[in-house]
């Protein structure tokens, strides 16, 4: 009888245990379950900028899924920004027998962000400074850090008014000011004090390059214009003229004229890290345009 009874016990003691563990192994599956759909979910949503039908406002939602401090392409792709000049002004800083060519444009900077997502028509556009968080708070998106040699005489920002445009499929459209003095180029250039050519030349670099990944690219063949030729241009295009002028701008000074070309390329510099005289030196690529003044009639 004693043998029977504990028998039946020691089958009881195995059913409870076996039932045990199949409630432990059904709350482990449940609770993975849930995990995966909550990752799955989670990985799943992106921040996102849509227009709010009751406020008529562009919103941004999840915004902190968006990370303002990395370029678009990350570690293994660089970003590409395309660079190009309008309203290019020059000018004689002190009449025809200065050294030194003033020089006002506005540096365009277009590039692609496909962490952008719009839920709206590809074809608007929208400025960036208009678009806020749900919370009210205004967003930040990842924009270039570029700067110029000779440096601009805004201070040492480099570059002022600075404003984004951004388009429905996500393409990024930049505008920065820039009012800056290019010496007189010692390559080619006579020692005359008005010599009748003369060879300024511009560098336009990104400072995150070495770690962020920025390729700068000119866009088209001509991405420099004038804003004189612009203004021709646009009166052509109101008269029913569609054909642009060709570049011919001339800079009036007290004593002649000069014709104002241009040329555009790539190039390279060397910047030193750490303390000055530093031997640790790093490269960087960079864009170049050149000016050449050409003096064409005397007065």
């Amino acid at each position: 009888m004693c043998t029977s009874s504990s028998s039946r016990k020691h089958e009881s003691c195995d059913a409870s245990d076996i039932a045990a563990m199949l409630v432990l192994i059904l709350v482990a599956v449940i609770f993975l379950v849930f995990t995966i759909i909550f990752v799955v979910n989670d990985c799943s949503r992106e921040a996102q900028i849509h227009l709010n039908a009751k406020s008529g406002k562009w919103e941004a939602s999840d915004w902190s899924l968006y990370d303002a401090s990395t370029p678009p392409g990350g570690d293994s792709n660089a970003t590409r920004v395309k660079i190009s000049f309008t309203r290019v002004t020059p000018y004689f800083t002190g009449g025809s027998y200065s050294l030194d060519l003033g020089l006002n444009f506005v540096l365009v900077q277009t590039w692609g962000d496909e962490r952008l997502v719009v839920k709206s028509d590809p074809e608007d556009v929208k400025n960036t400074a208009t678009i806020k968080e749900t919370k009210g708070e205004q967003i930040s998106i990842w924009k270039p850090s570029l700067a110029t040699d000779p440096t601009s005489c805004s201070g040492p920002g480099n570059l002022i008014g600075d404003e984004s445009w951004l388009h429905g499929d996500g393409r990024v459209y930049r505008t920065q000011h820039v009012n800056l003095i290019l010496p007189l180029s010692r390559k080619g250039n006579s020692s005359s004090p008005a010599p009748p050519t003369k060879d300024y030349f511009l560098d336009i670099f990104s400072t995150r390059e070495f770690l962020a990944g920025v390729v700068l690219e000119w866009k088209g063949e001509d991405p420099v214009s004038f804003k004189r030729d612009e203004e021709e241009a646009e009166k052509r295009r109101k008269s029913g003229n569609y054909t642009a002028p060709r570049p011919s701008l001339v800079i009036h000074s007290d004593s002649a004229r000069w014709r104002v070309g241009y040329s555009v390329g790539k190039c390279e510099m060397k910047e030193a890290l750490g303390d000055k005289g530093s031997n640790f030196m790093r490269e960087l690529a960079c864009l170049r345009v050149g000016f050449k003044i050409e003096r064409v009639i005397s007065k």
